[in-house]
């Protein structure tokens, strides 16, 4: 045998080597197990024939709690429930949190720094449309319901919610003003879940206002923008801003009267810089333009700035910023040809980079969102048109970096809508959805683990308490594989040892 040839003390440093590079080589191996690769497709709802679960919202607090909310109808009902669901496990059973008879829709949620979630939906009794808000002081695993808190003598639609670190929640909706003549946007705010705050004025006086949006900053600075329709028959974006709860500033311009523009979107980086951006058009509609705007900590905004060019149809556009203050915004364009994705970086308010495609030429691409990690990496999440029924892909960005080959989420069981996504400190990210088929709708979700330098280099989606979680089962089954191959060589030297000990004796 060959082995029988080998000298013993080459045999046991062999052995030796042989261990530290397995044992090694299995702790890469189990580091490399968590390269990017979104789980399989799991059910959040259960599907159920004759009821319906869509238009699913997702946001993830401090400690990795994802909460979802999401719209139920029953076959009579349209109700708001909720779950969560810890760095990637199990998503918790459904719980109401709207009242169970009536018409409630219009939901969004948000979490503060101590995991406190608050929901905010508008809800239709049969008589009039109201805001009402539920909050979780465990970050979604309990609910109570703060009831009604706009105005009683008016209806409320569209609310928007966003929470500061200190636990300051401010709210957003749109009025109905005289029967509906005239929309205005109102506002509250609530304190670590307490009682909401008397609704106050937030657009003013003047033409209607609608489709507010919400940012706050780490001080309480909330900054509100919406449309307002002018007397040119044309809508111009505005921007009010309070601080933590204190009354709402005039409101300004932040486009052009003459143009008209809508869709406003708005966030904040670490240092208070606020930017928001929206769709405008100045031919008719036959084309959209991407604009924006930015103020930091109150103060003037700036000439608006323009981040894609007329020419093509912009639409659906949505901004995220990370803790450098690169923000990036997404939309849809069309030139004619089909729907693309676009995308542009502007750092701290500098000029915004050439727009760039990160779609999939020829496929019918849409709707983007997109979250921001706190290591800087972008994720981007659009729909595809496959057919009739939709899919979704996703692409990443690391600090304004060329954008990676877009990959499909999962392959959805029917016909996927509404994704949303979230991500968590660790780099944990989620994506929710709404599953179609038939006159039955789901909520699934998939998860991709990108970890952050600095964060617990564990798979997120298994147990805590097993040892998978710190890759030891893979480094246990390695070693006890190694252990016996260790024990194999060190015998055969033995033999080894043995037989040239035998031939040295009768050679003697």
């Amino acid at each position: 045998m060959l082995m029988a040839r080998i000298p013993p003390a080459f045999t046991v440093r062999a052995a030796a080597v042989l261990v530290f590079t397995l044992v090694l080589g299995g702790v890469g191996t189990a580091a490399l197990a968590s390269n990017p690769s979104w789980s399989s497709p799991v059910n959040v709802t259960t599907p159920t024939t004759g009821e319906i679960d869509m238009e699913p919202h997702i946001t993830i607090g401090a400690t990795g709690l994802a909460v979802a909310i999401w719209k139920h109808f029953d076959g009579a009902y349209l109700s708001v429930l909720a779950s969560t669901s810890q760095s990637g496990r199990a998503w918790s059973t459904p719980t109401l949190i709207s009242p169970a008879s009536g018409y409630a829709g219009g939901e969004h949620i948000s979490v503060d720094a101590s995991g406190r979630a608050t929901a905010i939906w508008h809800f239709y009794d049969g008589t009039s449309s109201s805001i009402q808000a539920s909050t979780s002081p465990d970050g979604g695993l309990t609910w109570f319901s703060q009831g009604r808190i706009s105005s009683p003598s008016d209806d409320a639609y569209n609310a928007q919610i966003a929470v500061d670190p200190a636990g300051h929640a401010t709210a957003v909706w749109e009025r109905s003003n005289d029967g509906g003549s005239t929309f205005s946007v109102e506002g509250s705010t609530s304190l670590n879940g307490d009682s909401w705050s008397s609704p106050v004025s937030v657009s003013g006086s003047g033409n209607s206002a609608y489709n507010a949006q919400l940012t706050v900053d780490n001080t309480g600075l909330a900054t509100a923008v919406w449309q307002r329709s002018n007397d040119g028959g044309n809508y111009s974006i505005q921007a009010s801003t309070s601080q933590n709860g204190d009354r709402w500033s005039t409101p300004v311009n932040l486009s052009e009267d003459a143009d008209n523009s809508i869709d406003a979107q708005v966030t904040v980086d670490q240092t208070g810089l606020t930017t928001a951006i929206w769709q405008s058009t100045s031919d008719g509609g036959t084309s959209y333009s991407v604009q924006s705007s930015s103020a930091k900590n109150r103060g003037s905004w700036s000439p608006l700035a323009i981040v894609a060019a007329t020419g093509a149809y912009s639409a659906h556009v949505r901004i995220s910023v990370d803790v450098s203050g690169l923000a990036t915004a997404v939309w849809t364009s069309n030139v004619g040809s089909g729907n693309s994705i676009k995308v542009s970086n502007s750092q701290s308010g500098l000029p915004w980079s050439t727009p760039t495609t990160i779609s999939v030429s020829g496929q019918d691409s849409s709707a983007p969102f997109i979250a921001t990690d706190p290591a800087g990496r972008s994720t981007a999440v659009w729909s595809v048109d496959a057919g009739g029924t939709f899919r979704f892909l996703t692409s990443t960005s690391q600090n304004g970096d060329p954008w990676s080959t877009p990959v499909t989420v999962a392959t959805p069981e029917t016909d996927a809508r509404d994704p949303q996504i979230a991500i968590d400190s660790t780099g944990l990210a989620t994506v929710i959805w709404s599953t179609l088929s038939g006159p039955i709708g789901w909520i699934q979700s998939s998860t991709v683990f990108n970890p952050i330098p600095g964060s617990p280099e564990i798979d997120p989606i298994s147990e805590p308490a097993s040892l998978s979680d710190t890759g030891l089962e893979t480094t246990a089954m390695l070693l006890t594989g190694v252990v016996s191959l260790l024990l194999l060589v060190i015998g055969i030297g033995a033999i080894n040892s043995q037989r040239v000990f035998r031939s040295v004796s009768r050679k003697d």
